[in-house]
């Protein structure tokens, strides 16, 4: 009996254990008809970009064959230093190829540059992306050179009605969020986790992008700029504020995970929090710093169970030991490898 005489669903198994690189799938594509529309679906179902001349075949390969384009369910660019005329080469450059994968269902982006004189409109417009489960955006921490990139054009990323999973890394928000345009009504959107890593934002913005999740359940927020004099958590240096932000969502929240190191003396109350089931933070962000002693019953939900909370161990900011050639004040170079790695099975393009 032939190979392809063969159950469909055994071939599939057959070609699956052959092996997940681009080489073999794209060999076997050239084999026949019937093998290129076996292997197609297995070169393009999750894919990860690694240099720009790659992205300029991906690009062509989306355009230039569309029936590939329903195939692509995950991606992840990586961009790195290069010449600037390299064409591909920041995540721009990436929307209108970006725009026709209808069947997306996560996207990581991770760069070394955020271009924040080109204008973005991938997330801007009605029916982009509308598989979009997951999306990753943020500074490429092995390039990391004391920056944050502006958030802005992205701010429309927290309008996607169907997106349930974002991470934001390395960002400084500095948005007037009255001027975007196409904001869904409050609390519409599916987002049911939201990690902020390293990122520069006041109490007023994160306050904005709660307002339109329907019910928020995982939060993270980890990290400041490595410049404290410049950034919102020195102008508004209050934990207490930005508890209350998320205390729009303090009856659906079930996780959350809060590292922020700037000195503040007084407590923060979580006692609103009421589906809270697993807390992490450290003792002297919970208390206020100077009043580790006290009794932290009073400030967590009362029924919050014990077993949920975790502390991480508090540092001394002045006494920090940071790895070598690293300059940021703050542990921010712990989260580098944060952004999801490779997802299992994906093929990276030659």
């Amino acid at each position: 009996m032939g190979l392809l005489n063969l159950p469909q669903e055994l071939i599939n198994a057959i070609l699956v254990e052959i092996g997940e690189s681009y080489m073999t799938y794209r060999s076997l594509a050239h084999v026949c008809r019937t093998f290129n529309a076996l292997a197609n679906p297995l070169i393009y179902d999750s894919v990860i970009i690694r240099q720009p001349s790659t992205g300029e075949k991906f690009a062509e390969a989306m355009t230039n064959v569309p029936h590939l384009t329903p195939l692509v369910h995950k991606l992840q660019i990586h961009l790195h230093s290069t010449e600037d005329d390299v064409p591909f080469n920041v995540p721009e450059d990436y929307d209108s190829v970006l725009s026709k994968l209808v069947n997306l269902e996560s996207l990581v982006i991770k760069s070394d540059y955020f271009d924040n004189e080109q204008d973005s409109n991938l997330f801007c417009r009605p029916g982009i992306l509308p598989a979009l489960r997951s999306c990753q955006l943020g500074f490429d921490f092995d390039n990391y050179d004391e920056s944050t990139w502006i958030l802005n054009p992205y701010e429309a990323v927290f309008f996607h009605p169907s997106l349930q999973s974002l991470t934001i890394t390395g960002a400084c928000v500095q948005t007037v969020w009255s001027r975007l345009t196409g904001a869904p009504a409050p609390r519409s959107t599916r987002l049911e986790e939201l990690r902020l890593l390293h990122c520069d934002l006041s109490p007023r913005d994160l306050s904005e992008m709660l307002s339109y999740p329907r019910a928020l359940k995982h939060f993270t927020f980890k990290g400041q700029s490595a410049d404290p004099i410049v950034t919102g958590f020195v102008r508004e240096a209050n934990r207490s504020a930005y508890i209350d932000a998320l205390k729009l969502h303090a009856s659906s929240l079930e996780s959350m995970d809060l590292d922020l190191y700037f000195p503040w003396p007084s407590p923060i109350d979580l006692t609103e929090f009421k589906a809270l089931k697993k807390l992490t933070i450290s003792r002297r962000m919970l208390v206020g710093d100077g009043n580790e002693s006290q009794s932290l019953g009073k400030y967590l939900p009362s029924n919050f169970d014990s077993e949920g909370l975790t502390f991480r161990a508090d540092y001394d900011l002045a006494n920090v030991i940071m790895p070598e050639n690293q300059s940021c004040p703050c542990s921010c170079w712990t989260y580098r490898h944060r952004l999801e790695g490779p997802v299992g099975g994906s093929t990276t393009f030659p």
